[in-house]
């Protein structure tokens, strides 16, 4: 499907799971009603065989039920029984205009689970003609098909289509019409005639909110930034939407390069949008990134869950640094049964070892050759140089690499995203390294990418263990 007008032929669309067309006001009796929420219930589950059978046995004890009837229009088209949801929709709504707009309906409806898109095409091809047998003025079979001649390349079919559905839209869709029209236009590299329109509708249907919307997406798909921003501006001034425009606000930016700019306005929105949030993180916004000085006195706060336990690991720096002869700190857990006590890590473990001490033991120890809640510098090295190292953080040996970018994007290692409370500023996060081990485990840390402070910021090696605040 095309680019822009995918975007558009879904505006209609709510689900179609029960909808129900005004009946005449009635007492409908306890058993019927009953027998129709079972069907509305097996229809909201997606059991739409269920709803199939539940259908016929509220039809064999009220056969006209305009509920069964309608029902079973949606659960045909769920299950791609395109030829039976055809037929059945004369019979559920019985005035013409009526069917042809729910066939019409359904036509532009996003099939789901159906991938095939050569069949997608022609479910929805067979859904529009027929609608439009039935009614030749309607507006979205008519749209449907001018949708589907503008994607089979019959572009001059797909202007007459998209014409007569602007000329038979009511007044109240005769906006979303004529977006549609400018969606095809884009679509057909008409991109002048696509701004004109756009405009057009804006000067005609002031209070048609999606235009300013598509015209905003259709420029900063252009590349028009100037022109995208102006649009936006509009959009935020004329529905008081400058607050919820930031979202594209800040796309626009970070489209246009201006990475100042948009963080910015990253930065005003906050942690509320995750998506904006996550883009801000990938561009390096520095206002969200806190530095750890791991300097004594500084207070760190674990979240750990052991195996289904939860509870928290709290350390506190008591003395020396990671590039001292030693680093120490005591801590403490508020699981059921609380210890505490000291480490000291010293220099040559500090130095050189590829080992963990990750499960605690209450009282005070000395670590020589074993690192806890930092790395040494040997594998911090071995990890920024060739992007792999031998760590034990497990009680066994295991190679972890350096996880990329896209082997996140790919899902083929975690993503994850610090937050964490620093100095009682919410939403903080920390450059870090990444590291998956090379086997089937799925074991991964995450390491504060700093030479002079590798701190681990969360673990995962069958239980897990997250930096989550920081008093400094």
């Amino acid at each position: 499907m095309k680019k822009i007008a995918v975007a558009i032929i879904f505006l209609i669309s709510s689900s179609l799971h029960n909808t129900v067309f005004a009946q005449p006001a009635k007492t409908v009796p306890p058993a019927i009603l009953k027998m129709r929420n079972s069907i509305d219930s097996a229809m909201d589950a997606q059991d739409y065989d269920l709803a199939l059978k539940k259908c016929a046995a509220l039809l064999k004890v009220s056969p006209t039920d305009s509920v069964a009837m309608q029902r079973k229009v949606g659960a045909f088209f769920y299950l791609d029984r395109i030829d039976e949801c055809i037929a059945q929709t004369p019979k559920a709504f019985k005035e013409k205009d009526t069917a042809a707009y729910m066939l019409g309906y359904l036509s532009l409806q996003d099939p789901g689970a159906n991938t095939d898109s050569a069949t997608v095409w022609a479910n929805r091809n067979k859904l529009a003609n027929a609608g439009l047998r039935l009614n030749p003025k309607d507006t979205y079979c008519n749209a449907s098909k001018a949708i589907l001649m503008s994607e089979a390349g019959n572009t001059d079919s797909s202007y007459i289509y998209i014409d007569r559905s602007i000329d038979y839209a009511a007044t109240e869709t005769k906006p979303w019409a004529r977006v549609l029209k400018a969606a095809l236009y884009h679509d057909d590299n008409k991109n002048q005639q696509s701004y004109t329109e756009l405009t057009s509708i804006i000067k005609d249907f002031p209070e048609y909110e999606n235009a300013y919307i598509q015209l905003v997406q259709i420029y900063r798909s252009d590349k028009m930034y100037n022109e995208a921003m102006e649009a936006l501006a509009l959009h935020s001034k004329k529905f008081n939407m400058e607050n919820e425009d930031k979202d594209l606000k800040f796309y626009i930016l970070r489209d246009e390069n201006k990475k100042e700019e948009a963080c910015a306005v990253a930065k005003e929105m906050g942690t509320d949008n995750s998506y904006v949030f996550d883009e801000a993180v990938k561009m390096g916004c520095t206002w969200m990134y806190a530095t750890l000085k791991n300097n004594t006195g500084s207070t760190y706060t674990y979240a750990v869950d052991y195996h289904g336990t939860d509870y928290d690991f709290i350390l506190n720096r008591t003395g020396g640094g990671y590039n001292d002869n030693s680093l120490d700190f005591k801590w403490n857990m508020t699981s059921e049964n609380p210890m505490q006590g000291t480490i000291k890590l010293t220099k040559a473990a500090l130095d050189t070892a590829h080992s963990q001490m990750n499960e605690m033991g209450s009282g005070d120890i000395q670590l020589t050759n074993k690192t806890t809640v930092w790395i040494s510098r040997a594998v911090f090295n071995e990890l920024k140089t060739s992007g792999e190292a031998w760590i034990n953080a497990d009680g066994e040996m295991r190679k972890y690499k350096v996880a990329t970018q896209e082997d996140e994007d790919n899902y083929a290692v975690s993503s994850f995203t610090p937050s964490i409370n620093y100095n009682d500023e919410k939403g903080m996060i920390v450059k870090m390294i990444h590291i998956h081990a090379d086997d089937d485990t799925g074991y991964q840390l995450w390491i504060n990418d700093d030479v002079n402070n590798p701190q681990i910021i969360k673990m995962d090696i069958g239980w897990t263990i997250e930096l989550t605040e920081v008093k400094e």
